[in-house]
Parts: C-alpha cells; sequence; structure tokens
C-alpha cells in the first residue's frame, strides 16, 4: 500500500478544491493548514461534528494527520445521542477550535484514521474502525472503476457522517484532484445549479426520486447510486430526463464500495462485478466479501479475519455480477440512504411512560425504501406530535419514524416473540385499503 495512506494521496492529487458558502479554496491551502492544526492536538481519539463547510475538512484531516482517530459525528443528533457516541468511542475530546502550530509530519498509514458510527443488529450504533490504508484503498478502485479524474467537478450534497458521503465522495474526489462544491443540504434546485461540465453526482433513491426533469442533467458526466437499492420506476424516470440511468453498486461503511456495474453497461437490478483487490462470494445466502477495502473490525470488538459478513442476502450471476435481495435482519432499514437500527430506535420510544409496547418495521415504499413505522401499544392516550417532540431529544432526525400505527396488540408467534414480516403486511395492507 502506497505510504501515508489517503493523506498522502491527497498530496499527491493534481490540483484538487473544496467550493463551499464562502468561495474556493485549494486542496493545498486545506493540507497546509491541517498539517499546522494537527500539531496542536492531543489525544487518542477527537470527536468532529460533520458540515459542509470548509473548516470540517481541515478538522477531519487535522485529527487524521495527528495520529489521533476522527470520531466523526452528526451535528442534527442531538447532544444526548451524541454524548453516547462519544462515551462508546473513548473520546478524549470535541475538536471546535482550529487552532495551528507548526507542520508535522504524516501518521502511519496501518492506524485507525476515523470512526464512524453504523447502525445493525444492536440497540446502539457500532463504531466502524476505518484505517488509512481502507480509505486509500477505497478511493483508488473508484479512481479506475469510475474515471475519475481532476477535471471533474463533483456536486456533494450527501451527510459528511457516513462513509457514502466522506469517502465514497469527499476524499476520493479530491485524491484524483477534483473540485468538490459543498452544498448545506439536498435541494434539487442547487444541484440543478451547481451542473457544470463533467460534473458528478452522488445520490440516495430519496433524491434521485426528487430531482425534477431539466435540461441541465443531461450534462453530468456520472450519477451513481448508493446506500440502498434504487427502484425500477426511478431509474427509468431518471434516465429519460437525464439520458442516462444512475450507476448502481454496492458498499457499506465496514467494507466501501465492494461492487460497481461499469460505466458502459448500466443494467437494472444488479449491482455489478467486484472492484479491483475485494472479492465477493455467497454463502447460506449471505452476500460475504474481503479485500483491503475492509475495515479492521467494530470498535471493541474481535479483529475481523478472512470473509466480512455484510448481513445482505444476494445472489452471483454467471458473470460475477451481484444482486442484493436485501437485509437478512428484519431489524436492520434503510431508508432515505440511511441505514438504521430498529432495535435503536424501538428502545427511544420505550422510554416514554405511556408506551406500552412497539415494534419499528419497514413498510416498502418507492422514495423512502424502507419507511420506518413504529407500532404502539399504549398503556395510557398517546399524544404523537408529544412523542416526536420526545424523541427529538434522543434521536438524529433522520431515525425518527416516518408514521406511528397505535395498536390494540402486536403480533407474536409460540414463544410470544414480535412477527414483524406479519405486523408489515398487516400496516400495508391496511395503507392499501
Amino acid at each position: 500500500m502506497t505510504d501515508a495512506g489517503l493523506l498522502g494521496a491527497l498530496l499527491r492529487a493534481p490540483g484538487g478544491s473544496i467550493l463551499d458558502a464562502r468561495g474556493e479554496v485549494t486542496l493545498s491551502e486545506l493540507l497546509d493548514r491541517a498539517s499546522r492544526v494537527a500539531s496542536t492536538l492531543r489525544g487518542r481519539r477527537i470527536a468532529v461534528l460533520a458540515e459542509p463547510t470548509r473548516e470540517f475538512v481541515v478538522a477531519v484531516l487535522a485529527v487524521m494527520w495527528s495520529g489521533a482517530t476522527a470520531v466523526v459525528l452528526s451535528r442534527a443528533s442531538p447532544e444526548r445521542e451524541r454524548a453516547a457516541a462519544c462515551l462508546r468511542a473513548g473520546v478524549d475530546g470535541v475538536l471546535s477550535e482550529l487552532r495551528e502550530g507548526a507542520p508535522r509530519p504524516l501518521p502511519d498509514a496501518a492506524s485507525d484514521a476515523l470512526i464512524l458510527f453504523t447502525s445493525g443488529t444492536t440497540a446502539a450504533p457500532k463504531g466502524a474502525r476505518l484505517t488509512h490504508e481502507n480509505l486509500l484503498a477505497h478511493a483508488l478502485v473508484l479512481h479506475q472503476a469510475w474515471q475519475w479524474s481532476a477535471d471533474d467537478h463533483l456536486i456533494h450534497a450527501l451527510p459528511l457522517h457516513h462513509l457514502h458521503g466522506l469517502g465514497t465522495a469527499l476524499f476520493t474526489a479530491l485524491a484524483a484532484g477534483a473540485c468538490v462544491e459543498l452544498l448545506p443540504r439536498f435541494e434539487p434546485a442547487a444541484v440543478l445549479g451547481a451542473i457544470r461540465e463533467r460534473s458528478v453526482w452522488m445520490a440516495v433513491p430519496t433524491t434521485i426520486a426528487r430531482m425534477p426533469a431539466h435540461p441541465a442533467l443531461r450534462r453530468l458526466r456520472l450519477v451513481t447510486n448508493g446506500s440502498a437499492g434504487l427502484p425500477r420506476v426511478v431509474s427509468d424516470r431518471f434516465e429519460e430526463m437525464s439520458g442516462q440511468r444512475p450507476l448502481e453498486r454496492f458498499g457499506m461503511t465496514e467494507t466501501g464500495v465492494v461492487t460497481t456495474q461499469p460505466l458502459d453497461r448500466r443494467e437494472p437490478g444488479n449491482c455489478g462485478r467486484a472492484v479491483a483487490g475485494m472479492e465477493v462470494r455467497i454463502v447460506d445466502d449471505e452476500i460475504q466479501v474481503r479485500g483491503p477495502g475492509v475495515f479492521p473490525g467494530y470498535d471493541g470488538d474481535s479483529p475481523i479475519e478472512g470473509w466480512f459478513r455484510t448481513g445482505d442476502s444476494g445472489s452471483l450471476n454467471e458473470r460475477g455480477e451481484l444482486f442484493v435481495h436485501g437485509r437478512i435482519s428484519v431489524d436492520v432499514l434503510k431508508s432515505g440512504g440511511y441505514k438504521l437500527s430498529a432495535l435503536e430506535i424501538e428502545a427511544a420510544i420505550r422510554e416514554h411512560p405511556r408506551v406500552e409496547e412497539v415494534a419499528v418495521v419497514g413498510i416498502p415504499d418507492v422514495e423512502w425504501g424502507d419507511r420506518v413505522t413504529a407500532a404502539i401499544v399504549a398503556r395510557a392516550p398517546l399524544d404523537l406530535d408529544a412523542l416526536r417532540a420526545f424523541l427529538r431529544e434522543r434521536l438524529a432526525p433522520y431515525k425518527i419514524p416516518k408514521d406511528f400505527v397505535l395498536c390494540a396488540e402486536l403480533p407474536r408467534n409460540a414463544i410470544g416473540k414480535v412477527v414483524k414480516p406479519e405486523l408489515i403486511s398487516r400496516i400495508a395492507g391496511a395503507a392499501k385499503a
């Protein structure tokens, strides 16, 4: 692996810049400032609050440059959730002020660069450890697969506390020497207004579905879909508007991008073949992967050795193309481009004194993928607006259910476990009636 991991690649990048609300700043300027901020930092793990600004880019690079691990958190999350994440990660402090000293040398590329929290089959999000080498491997395979160059212009409207926005988008584009335009949030008009020659837009199903027809779409060099499967009806509509079908791929925080469709053949329904250096196999219907993009393990858990079990079910065709069938566990949801833990959301709802029982499920939805829905058995009259306000103090906005359904009881099997597939069928059926 190349010396100094991702940071070394950024230093060697042919150009590169960030365009934010303050204007444009070169990657060289950002790196110089990051190296100077790094020398003032103390601690093994330092939290950084993600936001679409040059200051955030400097902050996260400075922590990585210092040899510490950047624990990247969402500024939109309530204080209680951020504090819990910091406690789990053993954070030494939060980087809130960028003070500068003398430049310092690069750290060991094999060390941890980031901890990103990802939801799974546990009530609390797990911290995924990513090394400098993981991030570099991720960027290099995408440079090859998606033909990144210094002439590209990335329209960035993704959350920066997940690997899709931070690694697949921001770091990959900067390491190619491209310009990254950071938008404050996703708004169709802002994306359309940012399109120029050789623009790349990385999106999720929800944002692709919301994009209106506009001539500017035909100027995009590349549109990619990530974080969840793209419904065929949304893909077809976007191709009619833009002249290209969004490129699909498969990946996750723990692995980076594992497979991708080729630029010249984007067949709906599959996620393409493994990128260079990564391997994919199916064992008992589960997708398993290994390669340089795979993380070393979850914070506090045993190291990952050999094949990583993704928790997704899938199949491979005779050409080695991957088809993803869904999550093996009903407690892992994909909604609006986010992977969510139903158990985490249920735990927050159960804290409300008027909730007797709750089951959180994903109802199939073209725009959201899983429309997060909470089925509640209340022990007393329950004001749903008050419940939403209660949850805003405990969960990030994107984790709060879109719908709440009050039930007399939840469907259970013979041993008393909630049968979530039956609950999904009931709720979906009632919505269609």
